[in-house]
């Protein structure tokens, strides 16, 4: 894919992800409204208003950081309930639409800019473990050497 060190990390996330879901043609763009389900009634609307104001010209802050936390947690208790392949695509899928335009929203401080990076690194992680349980061991976490 032609990563190296000196690559902006929000683009090397979007280009890692546009690398899996690319390869898979069944994928649509609602894909991980489903998930929201597992959420409280009421919260998933909240995630994606918060979520499109910031993305829109908004400032993010700490709610859109929980936002994507929550998001994590769902998706992280559904792949130990189901497994790695349960859900794969529409974790990469909330990845690479959300949750990068929100890293590159405004925020009100560096350190809220910071805890979404955090935030989206374990999504990241996820989505990488997520991957190697379903064999995909070149998208998945690699090992040190």
């Amino acid at each position: 894919m032609g990563l190296t060190v000196e690559d902006d990390p929000v683009e090397t996330l979007g280009r890692i992800g546009r690398a899996d879901i690319e390869r898979r043609t069944f994928l649509t763009t609602a894909a991980y409204s489903v998930a929201g389900a597992a959420l409280p009634l009421g919260v998933a609307g909240e995630i994606q208003s918060r979520t499109a104001r910031a993305i829109t010209g908004g400032i993010a802050g700490v709610a859109e950081v929980e936002a994507v936390r929550d998001m994590v947690r769902m998706f992280t208790a559904i792949d130990e309930r189901h497994g790695g392949q349960h859900g794969r695509s529409t974790v990469v899928q909330y990845l690479t639409d959300d949750v990068q335009r929100l890293c590159n929203s405004r925020f009100r401080t560096e350190a809220l800019q910071r805890e979404m990076f955090s935030a989206a690194a374990s999504l990241a992680y996820l989505a990488g473990w997520k991957a190697y349980d379903a064999g995909e061991h070149g998208l998945g976490p690699m090992k040190s050497r």
